[in-house]
């Protein structure tokens, strides 16, 4: 509660993919209901995003940002717009009076944070992976706090302050119920599940690699072994229309464009295959599943 005897206001900003907006929301769940913090979200326009939130009941304030891309005029035309969106989060931090801002990946995380930094408000910033990206390495001395995911990161920032806090992850996903999972999915209670994850581009390898693997598989002696796949927006069709070329006969697939409901995922996998993100890799072993 600040000395007005308002509850404080936290922006967090987190765009991009589930990556970054899954452990938002569970930073802000434990924000809200430990401490009675007043939670708004920032993201960026991508439709994935939206849905992300939405589906967790939330309505996030949102801002285009453009990814810098690789070419000189596409990289100005970035930062001109970063420069541009910094300047509406200056705007919104005042208007809205907030407390503090947390950055926890994605486009917008960024121009969020340095707007918190340039308002000398309380700004905070997460690193989820072992080797912290260029934003929050840039960030990191300017910040007001520097959270890692992992102790070794805590080397590599020349930070005012760093603490490990490991990864926020929601806590419904410990609570989902087999028998739920296998209706909503249409699985077999008698079979084993294999669950494959990954939705980015950086996944696309490894569903290449998986989708060669099923024609050797799909033997009698596998017959008992199901998936569920979930390939990401992007990865579906293309994906979809492999696997019926592949007519398998013993093995049978489940293949979704997003899973929702990780919860009763993961109460029904025995074993998963994953893009190695530190969001779901903290997932996967929360709810004990290798």
């Amino acid at each position: 509660m600040s000395s007005t005897g308002r509850h404080n206001k936290v922006l967090i900003a987190a765009g991009g993919t589930g990556g970054h907006i899954l452990p938002a929301v569970a930073l802000g769940r434990a924000l809200s209901q430990l401490y009675h913090v007043d939670v708004y979200y920032l993201c960026g326009e991508r439709p994935i995003e939206l849905d992300l939130y939405r589906g967790h009941g939330i309505e996030p304030i949102v801002f285009p940002v453009r990814q810098l891309g690789t070419s000189a005029l596409s990289k100005i035309r970035g930062l001109w717009r970063a420069m541009e969106v910094t300047k509406e989060c200056m705007s919104l931090l005042r208007r809205g009076s907030f407390d503090a801002v947390v950055g926890m990946g994605g486009y917008v995380a960024g121009p969020a944070v340095v707007a918190g930094v340039l308002q000398r408000l309380p700004s905070i910033i997460h690193e989820a992976n072992a080797v912290p990206g260029k934003t929050n390495r840039w960030l990191a001395p300017w910040v007001s706090l520097a959270a890692v995911h992992f102790a070794c990161t805590s080397q590599q920032f020349r930070a005012r302050r760093v603490v490990v806090v490991g990864m926020p992850i929601r806590q419904e996903i410990l609570n989902g119920s087999r028998d739920e999972g296998i209706r909503e999915f249409g699985l077999d209670p008698a079979k084993r599940t294999l669950l494959v994850l990954g939705g980015s581009q950086g996944a696309r390898n490894l569903f290449r690699v998986l989708l060669e693997s099923l024609r050797e598989i799909d033997t009698p002696e596998f017959a008992d072994l199901q998936l569920l796949w979930s390939t990401g927006q992007a990865n579906f069709d293309d994906l979809q229309k492999t696997l019926r070329q592949q007519n398998l006969r013993h093995l049978r697939v489940h293949m979704l464009p997003f899973i929702s409901r990780m919860d009763l995922a993961l109460a029904c996998a025995d074993v998963a295959i994953s893009r190695a993100g530190a969001s779901t890799i903290a997932e996967l072993l929360a709810a004990g599943v290798y």
